[in-house]
């Protein structure tokens, strides 16, 4: 004759209560060390990413010929590319479509043609301690990134590589008139290379979604370790 099993029989009763209550253990160890770990690794990235100064410098810059736009000292906490640049905007009195052509792009879709000839050219320097790292001009321009949506465009004058804890100094020589360009709050700029921001953004994109399921993970494990 077969003995029935009561319905309260559970499996801690067939396993040593002992080794069910090492597991719970072991397994609230693991879950929150990797919750701990998930959250400092997110933590130390964000932390990372904020303090990155990727726009270190940036000043009006002068479109009247003749004139010198100068920036302050400044130094770079991420070794790398960097681009001096001519930040404008788009505005009523220079629509988006003319602007890039002022700045020697090629007219945007579905303008066919320019009716407007380059308008900046410049000649510039990079210094440190008032000695002369490199000089370049808008001749050797590497093209302009656009933002439609903002409006936004710039003009790369020039690129050079910084070493972390680096002081410089760029200034820049308005080598004919650019007043056209006056109400589109023209800015001079130093950025890190676009392909290093884009790429860290990548990164961040990775980073934010591998440690968001690694701690939801770890909460719901330490969920069950603690249930009675």
């Amino acid at each position: 004759m077969v003995t029935p099993v009561p319905n309260s029989y559970l499996l801690e009763d067939a396993v040593p209560r002992k080794v069910v209550g090492m597991n719970r253990r072991t397994l609230r160890r693991v879950s929150i060390s990797t919750l701990v770990l998930s959250a400092a690794i997110w933590a130390s990235w964000t932390l990372w990413m904020r303090t990155r100064r990727w726009v270190p410098v940036e000043v009006p810059f002068s479109v009247v010929a003749g004139s010198k736009t100068q920036t302050p000292e400044f130094n770079v906490n991420l070794s790398g590319v960097y681009a001096i640049e001519v930040q404008v905007r788009g505005s009523n009195e220079v629509p988006f479509y003319r602007l890039v052509c002022m700045l020697g792009s090629h007219p945007l879709w579905p303008k066919k043609s320019c009716d407007v000839s380059p308008v900046v050219k410049t000649s510039w320097e990079l210094s440190s301690s008032g000695r002369t790292l490199a000089t370049g001009s808008s001749a050797d321009s590497t093209g302009v990134a656009t933002a439609e949506g903002s409006s936004l465009a710039w003009l790369n004058l020039g690129r050079f590589p910084a070493r972390r804890g680096q002081h410089l100094r760029v200034t820049v020589h308005t080598l004919e008139d650019a007043s056209g360009l006056s109400s589109t709050r023209p800015i001079l700029r130093v950025s890190s290379d676009h392909t290093s921001y884009e790429s860290a953004l990548v990164a961040t994109g990775i980073i934010n979604v591998l440690c968001g399921m690694s701690i939801l993970a770890s909460f719901v494990l330490l969920l069950v370790s603690l249930k009675a």
